[in-house]
């Protein structure tokens, strides 16, 4: 049987552009792009992908330039898209799923605990995969379990954006000084769903399902349903002096909404017939991020270059820890009243620092070493990334939290991870001219 099929992914991408000088202070560009996607059956060929955009430069006078845009961009759909529409539909390969408290309502009541005890005892772990004969011995697996199925929707097509932008920039003494608006909507972004549900009543948190075909665990379904837009501001001031001093500060303001961000099934909705519920602030948003750097070069040859930055943190999604919904998913619930990403993590706050300088090896050579002497994180913050976002039925007032500094990993809302910690790191460079 063919697991891995062969497959060869054609895309066609003709672009046709047009720079038009309509005054010496404006310049106008045209252009249009199509793209076609020759994905392998049973991926639908969106054939429509028409993008066109424009551009324009206007500068009133030396010390002035507004520039903005247009255009429409589609994207690539993931080959594992169609590597999944291939072999995980149930033709090629069976999934069967059990969760640690089993499968009673489907007739399985075998748990993911009783697994474990299995591999364990026939010492499967770092030595191979459990097989099917394994499994025949708890009384389940494929034909006796229902499957787990992954397939594209028939309507699947590429998801694409229309990117927008406006800046002004001018020079202002000795400094260049920009603001710039960024605009990004997303459309048909792709997300997977379970589409064999449906509702059969509720429970003390919300809306409680069932199987459409008791046969069949879930059917998922990766389709084009997901959106997004982004907003931005972005300003910049450059300052370069005589004495080899160049200073720069840029601060961004943005905000990310969306309803999905992947297609992998963790991440599917926590409610699978209310796809509205989950749009939300992304779990990409930054809505702050400050840069200040700059570079000294001294009259001894010596480089100086440090940078601070600073950026505010990224939401995170409350959850139950385990299937109150019976959708047979129990990474996606939420409890009751809390909407999707409500969490807000941590900030993150760096301090680097470059210094270097050159050496020859006579006053005229033309060979040199560079001394390099690097250090990230320098005042040793501990910037915290990862957040145990599984509260239970812990009561909160307040859904809009926070991590937890003094709680344990183990604990809700405890951090579980932080990004490195100072790190410095010696360097040399030999350089020459032929």
């Amino acid at each position: 049987m063919e697991i891995l099929p062969n497959w060869a992914l054609t895309v066609a991408q003709p672009v046709v552009l047009f720079l038009f000088k309509i005054a010496s202070d404006l310049r106008l560009n045209l252009g249009f792009r199509y793209d076609m996607e020759f994905q392998p059956w049973p991926v639908h060929r969106d054939r429509n992908n028409f993008g066109p955009r424009f551009g324009f430069a206007y500068s009133s006078d030396s010390r002035t330039a507004i520039r903005g845009g247009y255009g429409i961009y589609y994207a690539p759909l993931f080959e594992a898209v169609a590597f999944v529409a291939r072999v995980l539909d149930g033709a090629k390969i069976s999934q069967v799923f059990v969760p640690l408290n089993g499968l009673p309502a489907f007739g399985v009541p075998v748990t993911s605990a009783q697994v474990w005890s299995l591999a364990k005892e026939r010492n499967v772990f770092g030595k191979r995969s459990l097989s099917q004969s394994d499994i025949a011995s708890l009384g389940f697996g494929p034909g006796a379990t229902p499957p787990v199925l992954l397939k594209t929707d028939p309507a699947l097509a590429n998801p694409y954006s229309q990117q927008f932008s406006l800046g002004v920039e001018r020079s202002v003494w000795d400094m260049n000084i920009s603001g710039n608006y960024l605009g990004n909507r997303g459309v048909k972004l792709i997300r997977s769903r379970n589409v064999n549900l449906r509702q059969t009543g509720r429970n003390g948190f919300g809306p409680v399902f069932g199987p459409i075909d008791p046969a069949i665990l879930q059917d998922n379904h990766v389709e084009s349903s997901g959106s997004s837009i982004y907003h931005g501001f972005a300003v910049s001031a450059t300052k370069r002096s005589r004495d080899n001093f160049l200073l720069q500060v840029s601060y961004t303001l943005s905000k990310v909404i969306d309803d999905t961000v992947d297609f992998i099934t963790d991440l599917q909705p926590a409610n699978q017939l209310d796809l509205r519920n989950e749009r939300s602030v992304s779990s990409f948003d930054q809505r702050h991020r400050l840069t200040i750097s700059s570079v000294l070069d001294s009259a001894k040859g010596i480089k100086v270059a440090p940078v601070f930055t600073y950026s505010s943190g990224h939401p995170f999604n409350l959850l139950l820890g385990f299937d109150a919904n019976n959708d047979s998913q129990a990474n996606t619930d939420r409890p009751l009243f809390a909407g999707r990403n409500t969490g807000r993590g941590p900030n993150a706050i760096s301090f680097d620092l470059r210094v270097a300088k050159e050496f020859r090896l006579r006053r005229h050579s033309n060979y040199r070493f560079e001394g390099v002497v690097e250090g990230f994180n320098i005042l040793n913050r501990v910037n915290f990334s990862g957040i145990n976002n599984i509260v239970g039925t812990a009561p909160f007032t307040d859904y809009r939290v926070e991590g937890r500094r003094h709680a344990t990993p183990a604990d809700p809302l405890g951090f579980t991870s932080a990004f490195d910690p100072r790190q410095i790191q010696l360097g040399l460079k030999f350089k020459f001219r032929g």
